[in-house]
């Protein structure tokens, strides 16, 4: 890199970072040089401006919730935070839709939202602290998918600073196609790798008058899935179903204990009019005692919302601190093949397992645990579970590890034909390569 004297803050919200402060945003240990907080797009135009002219690369952040997933840093030059970027735009609630700037959180954009009786049904990992643009350009998901879907199709506007500095819209209200792309799907789970997310529209949905979880034991894995399968044949108005193992459940419930065996527990969120829940909290009783059930708990509202927020913020406690996060996806009807695959890793002594599936999705969060990682060799271990879920038509990303563990994995596993389109995109928008170097698919 060209050593070339730092802008003045006076030119744009950046200056150099401490070495005190350099660790406050490390990634990876990888500790960047300079802090941008830009306020508006014309101050990130600027910032990237002067990225330029330090020769330097830039990482967006916002609360930092999803910057564990991805490959070590090449360079890490700029960290851009959105916290300022964080002013309610409009809200439309006649028109279910909602704009705000990219640096406000989830959890913010939902109590505005609230007042009108609305909400936005996404929740990601970490939903409590994620930015809207962090979660855009991560492309996060949660349990409520199921029903509502993904960002990509929750998102219906955009606007965004490419990296050479091109302002762009897109999206339903205003549509400005750069190369023939629609560069608000392009942006959204691209992490950071084409420019900054400035702006947000999304669309929203009323809220439920109540909500309830039940909670059902079951032993068996193939009974527990078949339970999945029944209540969604159904036709109950379920928002989210999640499977948890012992470990998993533990977790999140303060109640985690090493143990060789495993049982399973089947949540099931179901919303409505309250008047309607205690008849299909029946009917799914029924369902899951006919199929194996051992027994079922009733979550009610608070304690029901509870519980979700406890699957979603699970990375947040504290015996996971050092653990290896696996993401594996694949298509839904493989979902009991591939949870099966991790029967021979549970009978390891040096390791432990806690895992957190969305059956109806084919999503499954694996948490390997271990006391002492010497001797452990975690390459092998997720190259063997990579290579079962491209059997299977589906692929493993590693989530987050300690550092000298993630040195020796491949994070996000073999490109596909479609990289060559990627990579052409990224050189379009990114022709000098100065956003987020080295830390997306195949060294994008």
């Amino acid at each position: 890199m060209v050593d070339t004297p730092v802008p003045q803050p006076s030119q744009v919200i950046f200056r150099t970072l401490s070495r005190e402060e350099q660790g406050q945003y490390s990634i990876d240990g990888v500790n960047p040089a300079y802090l941008a907080e830009p306020k508006d797009k014309d101050e990130i135009e600027e910032v990237l401006a002067h990225a330029k002219n330090l020769s330097t690369t830039v990482i967006p952040r916002g609360n930092g919730t999803k910057l564990d997933i991805g490959a070590i840093p090449e360079a890490l030059g700029i960290v851009l935070v959105t916290k300022n970027l964080n002013r309610l735009i409009e809200h439309q609630h006649e028109n279910l839709t909602f704009t705000a700037e990219s640096g406000m959180t989830l959890t913010a954009a939902q109590e505005i939202l609230s007042r009108k009786g609305q909400f936005i049904p996404l929740d990601p990992h970490q939903s409590l602290k994620a930015t809207l643009g962090g979660i855009a350009a991560t492309n996060s998901t949660g349990p409520m998918m199921m029903r509502y879907g993904s960002p990509r199709d929750l998102i219906i506007e955009m606007k965004a600073v490419t990296a050479s500095g091109t302002y762009i819209r897109s999206g339903a209200k205003v549509v400005k196609n750069v190369a023939g792309y629609d560069v608000k799907k392009l942006f959204i789970g691209s992490f950071g790798t084409l420019g900054i997310i400035s702006e947000l529209t999304f669309r929203t949905y009323p809220m439920p008058e109540s909500e309830s979880t039940l909670l059902t034991q079951i032993d068996s894995l193939d009974n527990a899935l078949g339970v999945s399968r029944a209540v969604r044949d159904a036709g109950l108005p379920i928002s989210s179903i999640a499977l948890l193992d012992d470990g998993a459940f533990g977790l999140i419930t303060d109640s985690y204990a090493a143990s060789n065996t495993t049982s399973w527990t089947l949540a099931i969120r179901i919303d409505g009019y309250s008047s309607v829940l205690e008849k299909w909290s029946s009917r799914i009783s029924e369902i899951s005692a006919s199929n194996g059930s051992r027994h079922t708990d009733k979550l009610d509202e608070d304690a029901s919302k509870r519980f979700w927020n406890s699957i979603t913020e699970i990375e947040g406690v504290p015996l996971l601190d050092k653990s290896v996060h696996l993401k594996i996806s694949v298509p839904q009807s493989k979902t009991l093949q591939i949870i099966g695959k991790l029967s021979t890793l549970r009978s390891r002594r040096d390791i432990e397992l806690a895992v957190s599936a969305l059956p109806s999705l084919g999503s499954i969060h694996v948490f390997i645990l271990a006391k002492d990682h010497s001797g452990i060799d975690f390459a092998s271990i997720v190259e063997g579970l990579r290579l079962s879920a491209l059997e299977l038509n589906g692929n493993l990303t590693v989530y987050s590890a300690p550092v000298e563990i993630k040195e020796t994995l491949d994070v996000w596993g073999p490109t596909l034909p479609e990289f060559r389109l990627m990579k052409a995109i990224k050189e379009s928008f990114d022709p000098r390569g100065i956003m987020t170097p080295g830390r997306f698919i195949g060294g994008l």
